[in-house]
C-alpha cells in the first residue's frame, strides 16, 4: 500500500480579510473531502491572529496530489482565492513515521 501523503500549510490573509479566507478555506476542505484521494482535510484559524489560518491535508498518497491540484475547486482557489485574499503561503510535505 502506498504511503500516505500529508501536508501543513499556513496561510496569511490580507490584513482584515480572514473572514472571507476562512470562507473559502471551509468550502475547498469540504469539496476536497467529496474525492476519492482526500482523507483529511482540517482547517484550523489561529486563536491570536484572525487573519492566519493552518491547514493539515492528508491524501492516499503523494502521486494522487497532482490530481487533487488539477480539480476545479483546487484551481479555483489557487487562482482566484489566492491572489485575493493571501498575502503568504508555506506548505511542509510530510511523511508519517510508521508505528508497530
Amino acid at each position: 500500500m502506498p504511503e500516505q501523503f500529508h501536508l501543513f500549510v499556513e496561510l496569511s490573509a490580507h490584513p482584515g480579510r480572514g473572514d472571507e479566507l476562512e470562507e473559502e478555506l471551509v468550502e475547498l476542505a469540504d469539496k476536497s473531502l467529496a474525492t476519492p484521494f482526500c482523507h483529511s482535510f482540517v482547517v484550523s484559524r489561529s486563536a491570536t491572529d484572525p487573519d492566519t489560518f493552518y491547514l493539515f491535508e492528508s491524501f492516499s498518497s503523494a502521486d494522487v496530489y497532482p490530481e487533487h491540484v488539477n480539480t476545479e475547486h483546487a484551481q479555483y482557489f489557487l487562482n482566484s482565492t489566492v491572489p485575493r485574499l493571501v498575502a503568504s503561503r508555506s506548505a511542509i510535505e510530510l511523511r508519517e513515521i510508521p508505528r508497530d
